[in-house]
Protein backbone atom coordinates (compact mmCIF):
# COMPACT_ATOMS: atom_id res chain seq x y z
CA UNK A 1 0.00 0.00 0.00
CA UNK A 2 1.55 3.40 -1.11
CA UNK A 3 1.67 6.12 1.66
CA UNK A 4 -0.66 9.07 0.42
CA UNK A 5 -0.20 12.49 2.34
CA UNK A 6 -4.04 13.94 1.37
CA UNK A 7 -7.11 12.32 2.43
CA UNK A 8 -10.07 13.25 1.00
CA UNK A 9 -12.85 11.24 2.82
CA UNK A 10 -13.40 14.40 5.06
CA UNK A 11 -14.85 15.96 1.55
CA UNK A 12 -16.80 13.09 1.44
CA UNK A 13 -18.44 13.00 4.77
CA UNK A 14 -19.36 16.87 4.56
CA UNK A 15 -22.67 17.46 5.40
CA UNK A 16 -23.29 20.37 2.90
CA UNK A 17 -22.49 16.89 0.46
CA UNK A 18 -23.90 13.97 1.65
CA UNK A 19 -26.96 12.72 0.97
CA UNK A 20 -28.15 9.51 2.80
CA UNK A 21 -29.09 6.45 0.67
CA UNK A 22 -30.40 2.95 0.73
CA UNK A 23 -27.80 -0.17 0.09
CA UNK A 24 -29.34 -3.60 -0.53
CA UNK A 25 -26.76 -6.13 -0.39
CA UNK A 26 -27.38 -9.49 -1.25
CA UNK A 27 -25.62 -12.60 0.06
CA UNK A 28 -25.16 -16.33 0.65
CA UNK A 29 -27.09 -17.74 -2.39
CA UNK A 30 -27.67 -21.36 -2.44
CA UNK A 31 -29.78 -23.86 -4.11
CA UNK A 32 -32.42 -24.76 -2.27
CA UNK A 33 -34.69 -27.84 -3.44
CA UNK A 34 -33.58 -26.45 -6.82
CA UNK A 35 -34.77 -22.97 -6.19
CA UNK A 36 -31.70 -20.13 -6.16
CA UNK A 37 -32.25 -18.07 -2.53
CA UNK A 38 -29.96 -15.35 -0.92
CA UNK A 39 -30.19 -13.19 2.06
CA UNK A 40 -30.97 -9.74 1.74
CA UNK A 41 -30.11 -6.78 4.12
CA UNK A 42 -31.09 -3.31 3.66
CA UNK A 43 -29.22 -0.45 5.33
CA UNK A 44 -28.30 3.58 5.38
CA UNK A 45 -25.38 5.00 4.39
CA UNK A 46 -24.11 8.43 3.85
CA UNK A 47 -22.85 9.30 0.08
CA UNK A 48 -22.05 11.81 -2.19
CA UNK A 49 -24.27 11.14 -5.08
CA UNK A 50 -23.60 13.11 -9.04
CA UNK A 51 -23.85 11.89 -12.39
CA UNK A 52 -21.44 10.22 -14.17
CA UNK A 53 -22.53 10.86 -17.49
CA UNK A 54 -25.59 12.19 -19.86
CA UNK A 55 -28.31 9.69 -20.56
CA UNK A 56 -27.08 7.51 -23.06
CA UNK A 57 -29.60 6.69 -25.99
CA UNK A 58 -29.23 3.18 -27.93
CA UNK A 59 -31.15 3.02 -31.31
CA UNK A 60 -32.29 -0.66 -31.11
CA UNK A 61 -34.40 -2.50 -33.82
CA UNK A 62 -36.82 -3.51 -30.59
CA UNK A 63 -36.80 0.14 -29.58
CA UNK A 64 -35.51 2.79 -27.69
CA UNK A 65 -32.65 2.29 -24.96
CA UNK A 66 -32.14 4.99 -22.15
CA UNK A 67 -29.67 3.84 -20.01
CA UNK A 68 -28.64 6.28 -16.77
CA UNK A 69 -25.39 5.84 -14.56
CA UNK A 70 -24.32 8.13 -11.71
CA UNK A 71 -21.53 8.33 -9.60
CA UNK A 72 -20.93 7.34 -5.63
CA UNK A 73 -18.43 8.72 -2.96
CA UNK A 74 -18.56 7.19 0.39
CA UNK A 75 -16.85 6.64 3.13
CA UNK A 76 -18.63 2.88 3.42
CA UNK A 77 -17.58 -0.22 1.63
CA UNK A 78 -19.79 -1.11 -1.50
CA UNK A 79 -19.24 -4.69 -3.55
CA UNK A 80 -19.50 -5.46 -6.41
CA UNK A 81 -20.02 -9.30 -8.05
CA UNK A 82 -16.70 -10.66 -7.09
CA UNK A 83 -16.88 -14.30 -5.95
CA UNK A 84 -12.18 -14.19 -6.77
CA UNK A 85 -11.91 -11.99 -4.00
CA UNK A 86 -14.33 -12.96 -1.63
CA UNK A 87 -14.09 -15.91 1.18
CA UNK A 88 -14.62 -19.18 0.64
CA UNK A 89 -17.95 -19.46 2.10
CA UNK A 90 -19.26 -16.62 0.83
CA UNK A 91 -20.73 -15.26 -2.46
CA UNK A 92 -20.61 -11.66 -3.38
CA UNK A 93 -23.89 -10.26 -5.50
CA UNK A 94 -23.16 -6.30 -6.06
CA UNK A 95 -24.68 -4.26 -4.26
CA UNK A 96 -28.14 -2.53 -5.16
CA UNK A 97 -28.81 1.46 -4.16
CA UNK A 98 -31.92 2.86 -3.64
CA UNK A 99 -31.53 6.86 -4.53
CA UNK A 100 -34.33 8.99 -5.11
CA UNK A 101 -36.75 5.98 -5.34
CA UNK A 102 -34.68 4.77 -8.27
CA UNK A 103 -32.96 1.28 -7.80
CA UNK A 104 -29.45 1.43 -9.31
CA UNK A 105 -27.12 -1.61 -9.23
CA UNK A 106 -23.06 -1.04 -9.04
CA UNK A 107 -21.27 -1.35 -12.54
CA UNK A 108 -17.36 -0.63 -11.15
CA UNK A 109 -15.73 0.45 -8.16
CA UNK A 110 -12.84 2.38 -8.82
CA UNK A 111 -10.15 1.83 -5.44
CA UNK A 112 -10.20 4.95 -4.31
CA UNK A 113 -9.03 3.33 -0.60
CA UNK A 114 -5.93 4.90 -0.70
CA UNK A 115 -7.47 8.31 -0.23
CA UNK A 116 -10.39 7.60 2.26
CA UNK A 117 -13.13 6.76 0.39
CA UNK A 118 -14.77 4.26 -1.58
CA UNK A 119 -15.81 5.28 -5.51
CA UNK A 120 -18.56 3.50 -7.55
CA UNK A 121 -20.37 3.56 -10.76
CA UNK A 122 -24.15 2.53 -10.18
CA UNK A 123 -26.39 2.08 -13.08
CA UNK A 124 -30.50 2.40 -13.44
CA UNK A 125 -32.04 -1.05 -12.93
CA UNK A 126 -35.51 0.17 -12.45
CA UNK A 127 -35.99 -2.65 -9.23
CA UNK A 128 -34.49 -3.89 -6.42
CA UNK A 129 -33.49 -7.53 -7.27
CA UNK A 130 -31.12 -5.66 -10.28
Amino acid sequence: MSQVWLNLSDIVASPEFQQTITVIRHYNGKYVKGRYEEEEQEFEINAVVSASDEKSLEMLPEGDRVSLSKTVHTTEKLYLSDNKNARRDETRISDIIKYNGDYYKVLAILDADDYGFTKAVIGLTGDKDG
